[in-house]
């Protein structure tokens, strides 16, 4: 079954807008989207006088109308009795195997991964106090939030933040560590957005942002920048850099990977500052911590372009274009250093 998370919250919340938001930064990622929407009002997309409403009313119990576009199945229920439909009823209507991802409206009710949406000026009571299965919590009030709220709490008027919090949900839930190293039985699970817990013998292990370096290779005006060899962000600009291997300080890293990537020894770099950054890669989303060195020469060095490292060019900092670059925290890096510059 795909991989399914919820969007409860009172009528009249956002949800709607909410996803309307979220799901074009989703399909940005590549992901194939379904949704699951419940209302509990009778609606009948169709219209009176076309050839499929007229069959329909005709009596047929389903009917499947198919265009080059878009097909549309209509399940008809006449039995008076009939409760309100069930979010698994529902999900087996959809073709999975076209769909990375299933968005679910309404339902909030039911057991399955849910984000709750509240909003405290409608002066609704919260979910998440009485639902163990809601995993996070966007908010318009993100202060008055983390005084009581224990979960990760995101902005309702950062729909990118919630994106990116779904991929990170996403991509640990189809990982296979569902087996605890501790007792080995399959009662692993993932409490976003950084712990997995066994449920079995209470085993813990946190998740923690990953420690990564960055260099700004600087001559007078100019910076070094990497065009990148390979995914994530194949074929765009980069700063020299790396993840920190186990037992290995920044600078060891630094050295490391400036010799590994430009065949360059570094002999003085000068630590700046750090940014938060999100690696993605085959479809797993890494939090890392990307620690920024300027490397500051007197005369331009021979370079080799090797590893992730497709080519190498040097580049007047006030002629950089951003957003060419694959990863926020370089954007950040780059934008500091032209800051700087113009002072």
């Amino acid at each position: 079954m795909t991989p399914i998370i919820g969007f409860a919250g009172y009528s009249g919340s956002g949800k709607t807008t909410l996803l309307e938001k979220l799901i074009p930064l989703l399909k940005q990622q590549g992901l194939r989207i379904g949704l699951v929407k419940h209302s509990h009002h009778n609606i009948d997309p169709d219209k009176p006088g076309k050839d499929s409403y007229r069959l329909r009313h005709a009596g047929c119990d389903q009917t499947l109308l198919a265009t080059k576009s878009r097909h549309m199945l209509y399940f008809e229920y006449s039995a008076p009795e009939r409760d309100e439909p069930a979010l698994a009823e529902c999900l087996t209507q959809l073709d999975h195997d076209q769909l990375d991802l299933v968005l679910v409206e309404g339902f909030r009710d039911e057991s399955f991964p849910k984000i709750e949406i509240h909003r405290p000026a409608y002066e609704k009571p919260v979910l998440y106090s009485n639902d163990e299965h809601i995993i996070a919590f966007t908010t318009d009030e993100i202060v008055q939030a983390k005084q009581h709220c224990k979960l990760p709490i995101l902005d309702l008027n950062q729909p990118q933040d919630i994106a990116d919090f779904i991929l990170t949900w996403l991509g640990t839930s189809k990982t296979k560590q569902h087996y605890c190293p501790s007792c080995g039985e399959a009662s692993l699970a993932f409490q976003p957005p950084k712990v997995f817990c066994c449920d079995t013998c209470d085993f813990t292990y946190f998740h923690n942002a990953a420690a990564a370096v960055l260099a700004g290779i600087c001559y007078k005006d100019e910076i070094l920048v990497a065009t990148r060899a390979r995914e994530p962000g194949k074929g765009m600009l980069d700063l020299p850099g790396g993840f920190v291997d186990p037992d290995e300080s920044l600078e060891q890293a630094l050295t490391r990977e400036l010799e590994e990537e430009l065949d360059f020894i570094v002999h003085d770099a000068k630590y700046i500052a750090s940014y938060p950054n999100t690696y993605r890669y085959k479809s797993i989303e890494y939090k890392t911590c990307d620690t920024f060195f300027v490397v500051t020469l007197d005369e331009k060095p021979a370079l080799k372009a090797r590893d992730d490292v497709e080519k190498v060019e040097w580049i007047r900092l006030q002629d950089i274009e951003l957003n060419n670059f694959a990863f926020n925290s370089a954007k950040q890096a780059v934008q500091q250093l032209k800051d700087q510059a113009s002072k």
